[in-house]
């Protein structure tokens, strides 16, 4: 099991024994190491997950790594302003940003070797005290994100038109 800690960075949890380790420490993230928030596991064993920290608006410095199958570590972003849930299309050929002071849901291609193509904003709140949140995909590309403050979680149909609102 795999957690993403603010304090720690990327921790393993063997379900058995409960040991918690580091997998990816905050060391290997320095020196501008804000605090991961979430996680997502490509289906070839990639990890991609969001370093947020206190960014916002006013230091829109949040990045998004990708951490390879094979232990390369890569900084696809570095410009968030306070990048949160994080997840891929069913086709793994975009990656979705919940981008909380935005607010906005950011969408970036993938290209073949994992790195990012173009990114432009897929949903855009009408903001309040916070923004989006919690991501989750359905297997036909409908997209779930959570905005926490206003107790709602919104479905998106694969094109971006609203589907719901619960």
């Amino acid at each position: 099991i795999f957690i993403a800690d603010r304090r720690h960075g990327i921790m393993r949890m063997d379900p058995v024994s409960g040991k918690v380790q580091a997998f990816i420490g905050r060391d290997r993230l320095m020196p501008d190491y804000k605090g991961v928030n979430d996680l997502f596991f490509r289906s070839n064993g990639d990890l991609y997950f969001t370093d947020q920290g206190s960014t916002d608006l006013r230091d829109p410095t949040g990045r998004v790594f990708r951490h390879s199958a094979s232990g390369k570590l890569d900084m696809l972003l570095n410009n968030v302003p306070s990048p949160n849930g994080i997840v891929m299309n069913p086709a793994e050929t975009h990656l979705f940003i919940a981008v909380t002071f935005g607010p906005q849901v950011w969408r970036c291609g993938i290209l073949a070797d994992g790195s990012v193509d173009r990114l432009g904003a897929f949903q855009t709140f009408s903001g309040g005290y916070s923004g989006p949140d919690g991501l989750a995909m359905d297997e036909t590309g409908g997209l779930a994100v959570a905005v926490n403050r206003l107790g709602s979680v919104f479905l998106f149909d694969r094109q971006g038109e609203p589907a719901f609102r619960i």
